[in-house]
């Protein structure tokens, strides 16, 4: 049965909902790491059951994957046929409408890295998420939403950066190596019957492939025997030539490992890699095979097919091709179910595709020293984000100091960054132009003794920008001394020490020096010099016209003007 729930029901309920909906058909398509949606007619019946599908409701209904919450995405009436037509899509698609603002899975395994996308959610969801991909990978996800981040087609993708192909039942989340699994299903495909369409692509087929490497000196090397023939070349009406680059440099380190340090060890993987290139299937051709079972008829000819019926949505099925007498390795990568009868009405099969590096590791061959992981051919100096591949995140490197996890991330989106664990430390950065230093603690002390901080502070009312030194052997709270400017005063300058001494520059004081208490001693002006006692009396004053010292009360003092000097008593200039 099919039925309709409000759109805040939670989990796979068990109960009714808003009832049973009686639709003239329903199906349910989903892709490998693709779309998974449900389309339904439904006729405006006098009972008011169409009147249950409301915008955004959930509907509840039979797939491949038992029953799947679907939520209506968009919604059409023909008053002409009297028909309702809806499209909805899997509920793992809520997660389309909620954001990651700033998250960034580091150095982590499939299961971790999926966890930390799930809880990095802005808004609150169901959702749990799993793994069995053990491979290491990082990845960035700025204000974007989570089914961009798992399965989307970008660079930082899960499925770009981990691999996998995703599972959705329900609330729970699964991106495991692969789905779908090796049942022994095989056919002999020999003509066109309806409902059963094979197309071949020919044009990615090479029977005869030259391996190239480079020797010591940099000059492109090939092997004594030059090509290698494919098992299948007799299958074909000639050789099909083509080449590749192993990646292989005699002599040259990689990860200070030597793995190849001479050309008859080269040229020994180099043969290998060329049989690891039929292994995975560049001897055969691309092909898509469409199975429409409603289509099918029920005849001799159909019951050696019959096989199909139990395949699901990346099960593998071996495809014989009489014509080309091959064999094709192919899977199911889109699956149409029937939610009404209950099973697949249509399946699509495509040519599996494996990476090369996977067959070589199976024949011992050291891929420590190749430059990438191709999935066809193997290509030496592959950079990525500007960087030589090191980790698919760029360069990486992880040490534990004095119990700090301290991890070492380069490429061009975060430029050379450091992280104590999660939390970005610093680096080196490009800012207006320039190559940068940047870290908000800095020393050229192992120890740190002698340390600073730098950002923003506030002292008084003011927000500075600026240096705090300290010295550990004294204090780790208190600096010895403060450096800061403050673009809200004028660009003001200012020192100040442990005990609260300071000195101030800005465009009014060039100068102003004051004691811990905050009093004025020494003022700089443009035009003036003055000095002061610790209760705040000017003591001398340098101005362009004159030069005077006062005493404490400062009604007494000797001076000298243009008109010579003089002497102040009570406030009465006398020239002397």
């Amino acid at each position: 049965m099919i039925y309709a729930y409000d759109p805040t029901e939670t989990g796979v309920p068990t109960h009714m909902g808003r009832g049973a909906l009686a639709p003239s058909a329903c199906y349910v398509t989903e892709d490998i790491n693709g779309a998974f949606e449900l389309t339904m007619e439904h006729p405006i019946d006098a009972s008011g059951k169409w009147g249950k599908i409301t915008e955004t409701c959930l509907i509840k209904a039979p797939t491949h994957r038992g029953n799947q919450m679907f939520r209506v995405c968009t919604k059409s009436v023909n008053s002409q046929t009297r028909r309702l037509t809806i499209t909805a899509r899997h509920k793992f698609y809520d997660l389309e409408r909620n954001m990651l603002l700033d998250v960034r899975p580091t150095v982590k395994n499939g299961q971790d890295a999926g966890n930390i996308i799930l809880a990095g959610c802005a808004g609150a969801h169901p959702f749990t998420f799993s793994s069995d991909i053990t491979d290491i990978s990082s990845a960035y996800y700025i204000r974007q939403n989570p089914v961009a981040a798992l399965i989307g087609n970008i660079d930082q993708s899960f499925i770009n950066r981990w691999g996998g192909e995703i599972l959705r039942d329900n609330n729970s989340i699964a991106i495991n190596m692969r789905i779908g699994a090796d049942n022994g299903v095989r056919i002999a495909y020999g003509k066109q019957l309806s409902g059963l369409n094979l197309t071949v692509d020919m044009t990615s087929v090479y029977t005869r492939v030259i391996p190239t490497a480079l020797n010591a000196s940099g000059a492109v090397m090939l092997t004594d025997a030059i090509y290698y023939d494919s098992p299948l070349i007799n299958n074909y009406p000639y050789p099909m030539y083509g080449t590749f680059d192993t990646g292989i440099h005699v002599g040259q380190a990689v990860d200070e490992v030597v793995a190849y340090p001479d050309e008859a060890s080269a040229k020994t993987a180099m043969a290998s890699m060329a049989q690891a290139m039929f292994a995975n299937g560049c001897d055969v051709p691309t092909a898509t095979l469409t199975v429409d079972f409603a289509r099918w008829q029920d005849t001799e000819e159909y019951k050696q097919y019959a096989g199909l019926y139990t395949v699901g949505l990346g099960d593998d099925v071996i495809v014989y091709h009489k014509d080309l007498g091959v064999d094709v390795k192919m899977r199911v990568v889109q699956i149409k179910w029937d939610c009404l009868k209950n099973r697949a009405a249509q399946l699509v099969l495509g040519t599996k595709s494996t990476s090369i590096t996977k067959s070589v590791v199976s024949m011992g061959i050291d891929v420590s020293a190749l430059k990438t992981n191709a999935a066809a051919v193997i290509s030496q100096g592959e950079r990525y984000n500007g960087v030589t591949i090191t980790n698919k995140d760029g360069f990486v490197t992880q040490a534990t100091i004095n119990g700090k996890t301290i991890t070492v991330k380069q490429n061009s989106y975060d430029g050379l960054a450091i992280y104590d664990g999660a939390t970005y430390k610093g680096g080196v950065a490009v800012v207006n132009g320039e190559v940068v230093m940047v870290s908000n603690t800095l020393t050229n002390d192992v120890n740190g003794d002698c340390y600073a901080r730098v950002g923003n502070f506030v002292d008084g009312a003011i927000t500075y920008k600026g240096v705090e030194i300290f010295l550990k052997s004294l204090s780790t709270t208190t600096p010895v001394a403060r450096i800061y400017v403050s673009s809200t005063s004028g660009g003001r300058l200012l020192i100040k020490t442990k005990g609260g001494a300071s000195i101030r520059m800005d465009d009014n004081f060039p100068l102003s020096v004051r004691d811990a208490s905050g009093m004025e001693r020494i003022c700089l002006a443009s035009n003036m010099l003055q000095v002061y006692d610790a209760v705040g009396e000017m003591r001398l004053s340098v101005t362009a016209s004159d030069v005077t010292m006062f005493t404490p009360s400062g009604e007494h003092g000797i001076g000298v003007d243009d008109s010579g000097p003089y002497y102040i008593k009570n406030s009465e200039v006398t020239y002397l």
